[in-house]
């Protein structure tokens, strides 16, 4: 073997070894071990296929010995039954049933037909025709005698056994007396009658003459004859066997007959003994040794006409193996071959491997580093959080480049670098350390360069300022980009000097690359999500500035309970409580099918709508015909629609006029009447323009009550996925006593779905209003503050109510829907209009009005005029309250100039309290402050504030063909306008 390595050795590299001396001399001692196992492994594959092979050809070899001892059996059965069969046929011949001697010579000749027609010439020794004569010595007596030579005689040439004799008293006796004879025939072993040591086979048929005597027709077979002819084809097979043989034994155990090539060898008697033989039941296997050769024989019974013969079939153990000897070495030689071919090809290939090596060495290294960075690529971009994904960051950096420590800094705002993450041994020294860029000389060059820098010893180089406790020997700083500004460095130490190389560069480099993409792309997420969560906090306040926000509104008449939770930041659930002029009060409950910004400002103007047009239609069901007119339009484009239920309670009547259109109907009782619910319903606000909302109006004497609810009160499931339900509920209120107070009753309800849920969170938004009548002295007039006010309005001043989102809600008493502020017939001009309002809230109606005919003229939509209107609205309302601080003696100027593209509206002030610049956040200091302008801003296509000592001014445009600005250009007026004063 170690000339054989040496002489390898020489052919691969050469005589002179310029030939890859660079491959270990193991390279080629492992090359040839591994050929080694191969063909040991060839070797015993072989082996194991040889043996494989061997044992199935066995167990064919044995199932088909078992077919053959099967079918040789069932061959000489069917042959004997034959043999009965023609015997029966032949006693029934009427010469054989004739006793007169005259018809002897008609006997035989039907014998010697009888069997030269069946085939039976040559295994028929003779035919007896007898009858039992106690007389006789033999006890028989013959009356015909038929041999195939022609030879007559009158004496039976064979002797039966003593078996027989009996059993043929027994036939005749019962024969003779019955007159019939059972369907019998008799295989009896006898011997020669002229050889009494020879044995021969007789077949005995009984049959009835036609003088009624018994008489037994005997044929005597030559046995042998008979099995081989009925084994011919058997035998046949066999002999083209070398070992194949078959052995007959009968009833006694006794040789009867054999065949095949092996006959000399001995027989199965000399192994088995008779009784072994007689006792074999079943198709049986055995292997028996005779002389030096060891036989498979398989054994098969057969019943012959009563009788158990047994047929063996077998051949030598080692001819199977025999049979596939040749394949075998075939086998062998092709492994051979194969090994041989194989080993060819792997001197050959394995010498062009080792040539192609070093060259793949090479390609494989920066396979690797490509892999590697491509894991490190997945690995930073699997999260979005930036403070993950610096950690991760800092983890893949460890895989490419091992560290003592490594950190990121970045820069603040303040020029500084800060350490926004830290991996490794000097954690403490890093721990919220910020560094001025003048003293982090390898830091700063690294970042103005915008190129990796290594120290590779920084105890003597004199850009690096050593930290105390740290054991930095060497330095690496890479830059990290955001776009194509530099905003801080990777830095990787190590405790080794020169612990980094070229290669450890392009690496880190190319690392620094993915890495700040990582950064980039999580500094972004997280600019999405703080602004969608600011987005989503001011949708919640825009809500929650629309909605009552304490249970004031309790009237003498009325008492009242609500309360809302939205199932996330957000609900689509709104409500108001609305008192009008003529002392009645609009309760409304409503649902908005959507979440989040759109959602807050389809509520806005629903919230703007509803306050508009209850003052003129106080009818439930007339108000909400109009919504839907009105906001139908807005509400397709948006794809959303909006569930109300609007009801107005008339104190004097103590009346509720109810119409639904699309809530879930409410429930009522009084103090005569049970719970019951008020079946009212209609669809959604923006579902369809065919709409025709009815209302119902019933009586609510004092002490009556009614729940109004969203349909998340009905839906809330349990953890098993029941919903509360109507059951629930009814059953809830069931349980009330007479004298529970709104407010108990809405707890109530609450409570039992806050158990029915678990502790689980609420599928969808809960909205509750228990409104409940008391009865009140005659003449006392509600309000929302409690004051008691006088019958009549004492100037045009006085308004009903004040709503504090700054949303425009009723008119003065003189200023009455009933009577528009400026008549449908008058056109606007066309030119500039401009008009004076005086500083009083309620006079915003005036300017409203007007630029919704001066919209409606020049062709804008009914959802633009509806953003005119609000937008319009709201510059007068914030001009009166905050620029003029409400002072009668001043005046707000709306100027109004219409082009063929747009519209202009200009609103001044005199300046008394400034606009703020920039303009605050809405709701930062006080959720109800701040919408206004956030609408205008929203509503309108353009929107500008101009500030000085002499006054504010709003300028406002709206379009007619859509907004002249882009998108990007809004969205990034929006971010440089609003400004979040915390901050």
């Amino acid at each position: 073997m170690l000339y054989f390595l040496a002489f390898t050795r020489e052919w691969f590299y050469g005589s002179n070894g310029f030939v890859f001396k660079q491959i270990p001399f193991t390279y080629l001692v492992g090359f040839v071990v591994g050929l080694v196992i191969v063909l040991a492994m060839i070797a015993g594959v072989t082996l194991l296929a040889s043996n494989v092979i061997s044992e199935t050809v066995q167990e064919q070899f044995q199932t088909q010995q078992n077919q053959i001892a099967n079918s040789a059996a069932r061959q000489v059965e069917a042959y004997f039954t034959q043999l009965s069969i023609e015997s029966f046929q032949l006693s029934q011949n009427e010469a054989i049933q004739s006793i007169a001697r005259r018809d002897d010579n008609d006997a035989l000749i039907a014998i010697g037909n009888n069997i030269t027609e069946n085939g039976r010439f040559g295994i028929t020794r003779s035919v007896v025709q007898f009858r039992l004569d106690p007389d006789e010595p033999s006890g028989l007596a013959a009356r015909r005698l038929w041999r195939p030579d022609g030879v007559e005689s009158d004496v039976i040439p064979f002797t039966l056994p003593d078996g027989a004799m009996q059993a043929l008293n027994e036939i005749s006796l019962a024969g003779t007396e019955s007159g019939m004879i059972a369907d019998t025939r008799l295989f009896y072993r006898a011997s020669r009658s002229d050889n009494p040591s020879s044995a021969t086979y007789v077949l005995i048929t009984p049959f009835i003459t036609r003088s009624s005597t018994v008489e037994f027709l005997a044929h005597e077979i030559d046995i042998e004859a008979a099995m081989a002819d009925v084994l011919a084809d058997v035998i046949a097979d066999l002999d083209q066997t070398e070992t194949g043989q078959i052995w007959i034994f009968d009833y006694s155990g006794n040789l009867i007959f054999r065949s095949g090539a092996a006959l000399l060898a001995g027989t199965p008697a000399d192994v088995f003994e008779r009784r072994e033989i007689i006792a074999i039941n079943d198709t049986t296997s055995q292997t028996y040794q005779l002389g030096d050769t060891e036989y498979n024989g398989t054994f098969s019974p057969a019943t012959l006409l009563g009788r158990k013969f047994i047929v063996l079939v077998s051949r030598d153990s080692r001819e199977a193996s025999e049979l596939i000897a040749a394949d075998l070495r075939t086998i062998f030689m092709i492994a051979v071959g194969a090994v041989l071919l194989l080993l060819t090809f792997a001197f050959v290939g394995f010498r062009q491997l080792l040539r192609e090596i070093g060259e793949r060495q090479e390609q494989s290294s920066m396979q690797r580093a490509t892999r590697t960075l491509l894991e490190v690529s997945r690995a930073l971009n699997s999260t979005l959080n930036f403070e993950e994904v610096m950690e991760e960051v800092l983890s893949e950096l460890r895989k490419i480049i091992p560290y003592y420590s490594a950190s990121i800094l970045l820069l603040n705002n303040r020029g500084e670098l800060e350490v926004a993450a830290h991996q490794g041994e000097d954690v403490e020294q890093h721990a919220n350390r910020i560094f001025s860029i003048e003293e982090t000389a390898a830091a700063r060059e690294v970042i103005t360069s915008g190129r990796p820098v290594i120290i590779d010893d920084t105890s003597v180089d004199p850009r690096w300022s050593a930290m105390e406790g740290s054991d930095i020997k060497s330095w690496m700083g890479l830059p990290l980009r955001m776009r194509d500004e530099f905003v801080g460095v990777l830095n990787v130490n190590s405790s080794k000097i020169r612990a980094f190389s070229e290669d450890d560069i392009e690496m880190a480099e190319a690392f620094a690359d993915q890495a700040s993409v990582a950064l980039q792309n999580a500094r972004l997420h997280d600019r999405d999500v703080t602004r969608f969560e600011r987005e989503l906090a001011l949708a919640r306040t825009i809500q929650s500035s629309l909605l009552p926000t304490d249970e004031a509104f309790n009237f003498p008449h009325l008492q009242m309970a609500f309360e809302s939770k939205p199932a996330r930041q957000v609900s689509g659930d709104y409500f108001q409580i609305i008192p009008l002029p003529d002392g009645k009060v609009g309760i409304f409950v409503g649902d908005v099918s959507g979440k989040g910004m759109p959602a807050a400002l389809i509520m806005a103007v629903l919230t703007t709508a509803l306050r508009d047009e209850v003052v003129r239609y106080r009818e439930p069901g007339a108000l909400l015909n109009r919504l839907n007119e009105r906001l139908l339009e807005r509400l397709l484009q948006v794809q959303m629609n909006s569930a109300l239920i609007a009801a107005i309670f008339d104190p004097e009547k103590y009346e509720i006029a109810i119409a639904n259109a699309g809530m879930v109907q409410p429930y009522w009782r009084t103090p005569t009447q049970p719970w019951d619910f008020v079946d009212v319903g209609g669809y959604p606000l923006g579902a369809s323009q065919r709409t025709n909302y009815s209302q119902r109006v019933v009586k609510l004497p004092p002490g009556s009550m009614m729940v109004l609810f969203s349909d998340g009160i009905i839906e809330a499931q349990d953890p098993r996925g029941d919903f509360f339900g109507f059951e629930r509920l009814e059953a809830l209120l069931e349980t009330f006593p007479p004298d529970i107070d709104a407010y108990g009753a809405r707890d109530r309800i609450l409570n039992a779905v806050n158990r029915h849920l678990a502790g689980q969170d609420a599928q969808d938004d809960l909205t509750i209003m228990v409104i409940q009548t008391s009865e009140v002295t005659v003449g006392a007039v509600s309000t929302t503050n409690g004051a008691t006010p006088t019958t009549a309005i004492e100037d045009s001043t006085n308004l009903v109510l004040e709503n504090k989102t700054n949303v425009i809600t009723v008119l003065t008493q003189q200023l009455s829907a009933s009577e528009p502020l400026i008549d449908e017939e008058y056109v606007m001009p066309r030119e500039n209009v401009e008009i004076f309002i005086p500083s009083i809230l309620g006079f915003e109606k005036v300017a409203r009005s007007a630029a919704e005919a001066l919209a409606k003229q020049m062709g804008f939509p009914d959802e633009k005029v509806e953003d005119v209107k609000t937008a319009v609205a709201e510059a007068v309302m914030n001009a009166i309250e905050h620029g003029n601080l409400e002072d009668k003696a001043t005046s707000v100027t709306v100027m109004m100039s219409a082009s063929d593209e747009h519209l202009e509206i200009r609103v001044q002030d005199r300046g008394r309290q400034i606009i703020p610049n920039p303009l605050p956040a809405p709701g930062r200091e006080d959720s109800t402050r701040g919408w206004g302008l956030f609408f205008m801003q929203n509503l309108m296509d353009e929107f500008e504030v101009s500030r000085s000592p002499e006054g504010n001014e709003i300028r406002m445009t709206i379009f007619l063909n859509g907004a002249n600005s882009s998108e990007e250009d809004v969205a990034k007026a929006d971010e440089e306008e609003w400004v979040d004063e915390s901050e």
